[in-house]
């Protein structure tokens, strides 16, 4: 990981995870563009991220009287809404996520708990994730970004639950960092081009 991530909280309250997932894409964008892009991008362009948003009162603004082209943007700090933490931003390079969720229900439950409290959150059953977007230069107006996904469970039974359905959560996993990685890049490499022509 590059040394912004290593300045994140998020790397002292998971550092006995579990297991991660890794994945990143190169983009033809400045590190600051791709930080615009992870910030401002469309997450309800995919329409599996889309099935994704918990259902119920609080997702109806997805499909209200509303047609796909309609329906107000979803952005990455929208994920707050489901209880989804921001733990760390830092400005140009990158964010990181986290969440208390017992992943293995039909309806994954998450457990709500201020950013601050997350290293030491202790939710038998449950397990912490943590996504870390973050963006490194490569080269003159390229970048790479990247998504490292983190799972600890805090105990005995959550281990043995996340284990069990593993081989599913990890296709699930790096199909949902290949969707977000791509709607970044090309928001990114979006930004930039309208940058070039306004140049």
């Amino acid at each position: 990981m590059t040394a912004m991530a290593g300045q994140m909280p998020v790397q002292h309250a998971l550092s006995d995870s579990y297991t991660h997932v890794r994945r990143t894409i190169d983009v033809d964008a400045s590190p600051e563009q791709v930080y615009t892009a992870i910030m401002t991008v469309d997450l309800g362009q995919s329409p599996v991220l889309r099935m994704l948003t918990p259902s119920g009162g609080r997702a109806r603004r997805w499909n209200d009287g509303t047609t796909a082209l309609e329906r107000p943007p979803f952005r990455m700090s929208d994920v707050r809404r489901y209880d989804v933490m921001i733990l760390s931003d830092e400005r140009g390079k990158g964010i990181t996520l986290g969440a208390i969720a017992r992943l293995w229900s039909v309806r994954p439950s998450l457990q709500r708990v201020p950013p601050g409290y997350f290293a030491a959150a202790h939710h038998p059953g449950f397990v912490k994730v943590t996504a870390t977007i973050e963006v490194e230069l490569l080269d003159t107006g390229r970048s790479r970004a990247m998504i490292d996904i983190c799972f600890h469970p805090v105990d005995t039974a959550a281990l043995r639950h996340f284990r069990l359905g593993w081989l599913f959560g990890r296709l699930v996993t790096t199909y949902l960092q290949r969707e977000i990685l791509s709607l970044i890049a090309r928001r990114a490499e979006h930004l930039a081009q309208l940058a070039a022509s306004d140049g």
